[in-house]
């Protein structure tokens, strides 16, 4: 019967056991050798001094050291050797490339049908500028004289004054049904101590000659200025653009409604904000520019409340 006979394939992995095995087996008494060298004297593994005597040391510990020094040199070794590092490097990259596709195949996952859905935060409702209702509707450019002179006979004790503004000194002589004819028609709005807000307001093309407002600029009370241009303080200038956004939101809001809104100011440095209950605020230090008219509930009359701009959504 004829012997079998083996393949190449066999052969080269026998021989390359076989290798491996020899290399291992070289290592090992590699390390056994470096165990013994641990045990010998300090001075023995360390340079010669270069002045005076050497300690003394016994022939047998050169011996031992002399013999690692071959052992370690001799061409089995340090193959052994190169194919312990090279086998080293190959494993790390085999770890980084194994981590490598893990992280690939959780990026690839779709997700899971029964996983929550991310939490979108509901916006919070914009807050309507919202002013009360005004008696006989919007006024008149013929009904203006006739409103300022009612308002400033009511509150004859009260620090809120309302006249129709002139561009020029000698203007003021004229009389309200004069003034009234000028374009635009301004009205100024003082709070004595706290602001001066000037309203423009232009004519409506209708049978009335409907007043519609125009712009809205509010100053610190000794401020000298004209009502086409804005304040020095960042507190009036605040005012002036959260008044010019309750007119924008209603543009066809009534001259008395807003002179009302205007006149709620007259607590603007000691009132406190409805939301956070602070006069100043944490951010910018201002105090509540923001009026928000709440109607009353069960009969009461309706009020305005003070907030800061920053505290719409607390």
């Amino acid at each position: 019967m004829a012997a079998n006979i083996p393949s190449a394939g066999h052969t080269d992995a026998t021989n390359k056991a076989s290798a491996l095995q020899s290399q291992i087996h070289a290592l090992t008494g590699l390390y056994s050798q470096v165990s013994g060298l641990r045990q010998l004297p300090a001075h023995v593994l360390s340079p010669a001094p270069s002045f005076g005597n050497p300690p003394s040391a016994t022939s047998e510990d050169f011996e031992q050291l002399k013999a690692f020094q071959a052992a370690l040199a001799t061409a089995h070794v340090q193959d052994a050797l190169k194919h312990a590092q090279l086998r080293d490097g190959l494993g790390k990259a085999d770890v980084e490339l194994s981590r490598l596709r893990r992280d690939i195949r959780k990026r690839r996952r779709p997700p899971s049908p029964e996983s929550p859905l991310p939490y979108n935060a509901e916006q919070q409702p914009a807050e309507k500028a919202v002013f009360p209702r005004a008696e006989g509707g919007p006024l008149g450019v013929s009904e203006m004289a006739a409103f300022v002179r009612d308002f400033n006979r009511t509150r004859t004790s009260g620090p809120v004054r309302v006249h129709i503004w002139t561009r020029r000194r000698e203007d003021g002589q004229r009389t309200l049904e004069q003034a009234e004819r000028a374009r635009p028609v301004v009205l100024r709005v003082t709070i004595a101590s706290v602001l001066t807000a000037y309203i423009a307001f232009g004519v409506e093309d209708d049978e009335r000659r409907t007043l519609c407002v125009e712009s809205v600029a509010v100053f610190g009370p000794r401020e000298k200025k004209a009502p086409h241009q804005q304040s020095e303080f960042a507190v009036f200038r605040n005012l002036s653009q959260q008044v010019a956004k309750m007119v924008q939101a209603y543009p066809r809001v009534a001259c008395q409604s807003l002179v009302q809104a205007i006149s709620a100011y007259e607590s603007l440095f000691i009132e406190q904000c409805c939301r956070c209950a602070r006069v100043l605020s944490t951010e910018g230090h201002m105090p509540p520019t923001a009026r928000v008219w709440v109607d009353g509930a069960d009969g009461q009359a309706g009020r305005w409340v003070a907030r800061h701009v920053m505290c719409r959504g607390v």
